[in-house]
This record gives structure tokens, C-alpha cells and sequence, in this order.
């Protein structure tokens, strides 16, 4: 979902004929909001700090694909905006949590290839979105590629709630964190 942002937004803009021009303003307000989101926490951490790492990563993940498919469904450049500001609150939370989630799930001696994979995917999801969006754009419009891409956030999302696997808690400290 975050990084099908970037990549979409000129897709749907084009796509709507609002102007592709307002892409790059577009992709900055998802930056401003991302700021703004960090700060809250950093200013005001008990807001998230007394919600378990797990929980926190399935509601920030939530909170920034709800906006992606909120934004699949707008028409309107000032709506399009308003909505990518907004969605930003969640993204430098929801990168935060992910890395301590990577923090109190790897083992001491892996601590690089956990940040590594976490960073990779990243680049594994901008070029899945990029790869949809460039091989169907011509039949498919961006915003239900994007939408698709949301989707799957929101499965994750709603899996980390109900999931209480022991897989995913080698140290048992997600749940503890």
C-alpha cells in the first residue's frame, strides 16, 4: 500500500484528467503527513507505546490501507491530496514498528539479514505495483491495481490481529512488547 502510493498517483491522476503535474505535490504530502505522523509519536508516545508491537503494526498497516483505497475511489485533486495527507500519519509510525517488531523477533546473530529483509521488501513492493501498473495499466485502471495492492495490506493486517502462531514469535516478545 505505501509503496503503491508513489507509484500510482500519477497513474490515477493521468487516469482521471487531473493533471499528472499534481503527482509530485501529491507524493510530497504523503512525506508531510509522514512527518507529522513520526512527530506525533515521538511527542506523544504513550499514545501507541501501552499497544502490544503486533497490534500496533495491524492498526497502523490498517489505518495507511484504508486511505490507499479510500483514495482508489476519488476524483478530485483537493480530495486526492486531503486524503494522501492523512494516510501519511500512519507511514514513519507504521516504519518505525516495523523494525521493532524486526528488533524483538530476530535472534542477536541475525539482526541484518531481519532489517535487510525488511528493507528489500520495500523495494519488492514498489516494483510489484510498478510491474502491475506498467503490465496492466493498458486494461486495468491504476486505482484498482493499487486497491488490490491495499487489499492485500488489510488480509495482513487483519491476520496479525488473529494470528497468535508461534512461528511468528521465536522470543515470545511481540506480544510481550
Amino acid at each position: 500500500a505505501e509503496g503503491g502510493f508513489i507509484v500510482a498517483i500519477p497513474a490515477i491522476l493521468l487516469q482521471r484528467h487531473l493533471g499528472i503535474a499534481y503527482s509530485g505535490l501529491i507524493v510530497g504530502l504523503l512525506s508531510i503527513g509522514s512527518i507529522f505522523g513520526g512527530l506525533l509519536v515521538a511527542r506523544f508516545p504513550s499514545i501507541i507505546n501501552g499497544i502490544p508491537i503486533r497490534s500496533r503494526l495491524s492498526m497502523l498497516l490498517l489505518g495507511l490501507a484504508i486511505g490507499v483505497v479510500i483514495l482508489t475511489s476519488l476524483h478530485s485533486v483537493i480530495a486526492i491530496a486531503l486524503v494522501t495527507i492523512v494516510s501519511g500519519l500512519f507511514v514513519a509510525p507504521l516504519n518505525t514498528t516495523r523494525a521493532l517488531a524486526i528488533e524483538s523477533l530476530v535472534a542477536e546473530a541475525q539482526k541484518a539479514e531481519g532489517f535487510g529483509a525488511l528493507y528489500g521488501s520495500y523495494s519488492i513492493g514498489f516494483a510489484l505495483v510498478g510491474v502491475g501498473l506498467g503490465t496492466l495499466s493498458t486494461s486495468v485502471p491504476a486505482s484498482t491495481i493499487l486497491a488490490g495492492a491495499a487489499m492485500g495490506s488489510v488480509a495482513v493486517a487483519l491476520w496479525l490481529l488473529v494470528f497468535k502462531g508461534d512461528s511468528l514469535r521465536p522470543r515470545g516478545s511481540l506480544e510481550q512488547a
